[in-house]
């Protein structure tokens, strides 16, 4: 058969199929991360990242696809890969090495099929990923390295193992997806239903594993900080990471920004504004508490995993309402209720209250107050010459609440 007449051949094929539609929405991926963030670039057919379409990937393109669900012969950097128009870097989850995580994939048309998923570590934090050759197969959590997709599904739930000792700033999780409701030749001399060229569905999230032994997580409840808002308040946006404000990680943190955070605990890259800043999707100026200038107040944090460390606090006056803080210049440290300007976490502790010193004369209609959490119980260089737990780089939280002290 004439490659033109092939490809007439498998465009009528593919044509008598209703286009079928998926994408992976937990971790959000690249194209459907809009519905999670309005902050970020919209995709309104996040549903079909199908490599251009069956006719193009099979009819012109030979079955490729794009390491992420772009048409194969799209240039670089496609709008689905890292630095293309929806693979911005932003970290959506981050990870324990060795862990079980759940992923959720919605079918808006079920064709069958099966599901496959795969892990890439970005190398160059400014290019696309660098191939099919960079994305490792991922088992199931059954060890399976499929799921075979029952005719009723629409909403399936699955769970993933992570590599054992696995850790990146920067990790792509795709999913594939290959259809499986068209007629075609199985290779044996015999057709069936699932055999030949089948429509193919890929998204990827970016996500960060760390180190299972140091994901510390704590956030500051009262006042009840930003990304904890919808605790209290029931139209607040909710984010259920809230205890992880982490800078991204401490991967992310230090191997790439060198220290470097976010004002409120948001990855030190991030677009202003950030998800926790003023303006931000969790910082939308509602006024948590109000004090009076120069008294003692009370602080809760809740520490959901107790890594010894300290607490610090700060303050920073909101000098224009509509933008996000200026800076760590804009943050003056405050003094604890003892007198002292750290608080040392005990190992045994998971709520803590304690008091902090507003300063006296400062009144504000908008003031942020911060929380900052040096973790200490990874092992580092003491720089003496010595190592020790609490030396070295450290993980670090941000809580940041919105105040009025009159």
């Amino acid at each position: 058969m004439s490659p033109e007449i092939l490809s007439v051949f498998i465009f009528t094929v593919l044509l008598k199929e209703t286009i079928g539609h998926g994408m992976m929405l937990e971790p959000p991926n690249r194209s459907s991360l809009w519905r999670f963030d309005e902050s970020v670039t919209p995709n309104y057919q996040d549903n079909q990242i199908f490599c251009g379409g069956a006719y193009v990937q099979w009819g012109l393109n030979g079955g490729k696809c794009g390491v992420c669900g772009d048409t194969y012969t799209d240039p670089h950097p496609q709008e689905n890969e890292n630095t293309g128009k929806y693979g911005q870097g932003k970290i959506v989850r981050t990870y324990q090495s060795g862990s079980i995580i759940d992923v959720e994939v919605y079918l808006s048309k079920n064709h069958l099929g099966s599901f496959e998923f795969s892990l890439c570590e970005i190398e160059d934090s400014n290019s696309p990923e660098s191939g099919e050759d960079c994305f490792q197969v991922l088992p199931l959590a059954d060890g399976s390295l499929q799921y075979s997709v029952l005719s009723n599904e629409k909403d399936v739930h699955l769970q993933l193992q992570l590599p054992q000792g696995k850790t990146c700033a920067h990790c792509v999780l795709r999913w594939h997806y290959r259809a499986g409701n068209n007629w075609g030749d199985c290779g044996d001399g015999t057709w069936a239903k699932g055999c030949g060229a089948q429509e193919t569905f890929r998204t990827c999230a970016d996500i960060a594993i760390v180190v299972r032994q140091i994901l510390g997580h704590g956030m500051m409840l009262e006042p009840p900080n930003r990304s904890s808002l919808w605790r209290y308040f029931n139209d607040s946006p909710i984010n259920y990471d809230d205890n992880q404000n982490f800078c991204g990680g401490r991967p992310v943190q230090w191997d790439l920004f060198n220290g470097s955070c976010g004002v409120c605990g948001d990855r030190f890259d991030d677009p202003h504004p950030q998800a926790n800043e003023n303006t931000g999707t969790y910082g939308r100026g509602v006024i948590a508490r109000t004090y009076a200038s120069g008294s003692e107040i009370n602080v809760t944090i809740e520490l959901t995993s107790n890594h010894k460390g300290n607490f610090q606090y700060s303050l920073c006056v909101l000098e224009d309402p509509d933008g996000p803080e200026s800076g760590e210049d804009c943050f003056c440290s405050l003094i604890l209720g003892d007198g002292k300007t750290q608080f040392d976490v005990s190992s045994d502790m998971v709520n803590v209250t304690h008091s902090v010193i507003l300063p006296y004369n400062l009144k504000c209609d908008r003031c942020v107050l911060r929380w900052h959490y040096t973790a200490g119980n990874s092992w580092g260089d003491c720089g003496n010459g010595t190592s020790a737990d609490g030396c070295g780089p450290q993980e670090t939280f941000r809580s940041c609440a919105d105040v009025r002290i009159v």
